[in-house]
C-alpha cells in the first residue's frame, strides 16, 4: 500500500512505462484492483500504442472471462511482435479456448509449448487448448506436467480438475 501512494504521487510527475507498471503492480498487490484497472486505462488512453500496456490488458481480459475483447487485444499485440512472445501466445491459446475456438487455440498452445516446454504457463495454455479442441488425453498429459513444474499453481490445478 505505500509503494502504491509513491508510485502515484511518481506518475503525478511522469506518468511514463515504467511508472505505469509499478504503479498498477503496487495497487494490484494491495488489493485495490479498479483503481489498477483505472490507471492502467489512463495510460492506454495517452499512450494508445504501449505494448506493454496492452499486454497487461489483453492478460487481463483473459482473467476475466472476456475472450472476444481479450482476442482482438492479443492478435494487435502479436501482429506487432510476431509469434516468439510466448506470453502473448499463451494468453491468445486461452483466449481462442475460452471463445470456444479450440482449433486455433491449440495452434497458439502448440506455439507457446515450442518456445518454453518446461513452463508451467506454456503447458498449462496448451492443455486447455487441446481440451477445447476434444483432445482429452493429450490435454490431460500437458496439465498434469503443469502442475508438478508449478505445485502451488491454483489455476494450474483447477484446469486439470475440470478435466477429470
Amino acid at each position: 500500500p505505500e509503494a502504491a501512494s509513491v508510485y502515484a504521487r511518481a506518475a503525478d510527475l511522469s506518468f511514463d512505462e515504467p511508472t505505469m507498471l509499478r504503479l498498477v503492480d503496487a495497487l494490484g498487490r494491495s488489493g485495490r484492483a479498479a483503481e489498477a484497472a483505472t490507471a492502467l486505462g489512463l495510460y492506454l488512453s495517452q499512450n494508445p500504442q504501449s505494448l506493454a500496456g496492452q499486454r497487461l490488458l489483453g492478460h487481463w481480459q483473459v482473467a476475466s472471462g472476456a475472450w472476444d475483447a481479450a482476442i482482438e487485444t492479443l492478435e494487435g499485440v502479436r501482429r506487432r511482435v510476431g509469434n516468439r512472445d510466448g506470453g502473448v501466445l499463451i494468453d491468445l491459446a486461452l483466449a481462442y479456448a475460452g471463445g470456444d475456438d479450440g482449433a486455433i487455440a491449440v495452434r497458439y498452445g502448440r506455439a507457446a509449448y515450442i518456445l518454453s516446454p518446461m513452463s508451467a504457463a506454456a503447458a498449462d495454455a496448451y492443455g486447455v487448448a487441446l481440451s477445447a479442441d476434444g483432445d482429452a488425453d493429450g490435454a490431460r498429459q500437458l496439465l498434469i506436467k503443469a502442475t508438478r513444474l508449478a505445485p502451488r499453481d491454483v489455476a494450474i490445478a483447477n484446469h486439470l480438475t475440470a478435466l477429470r
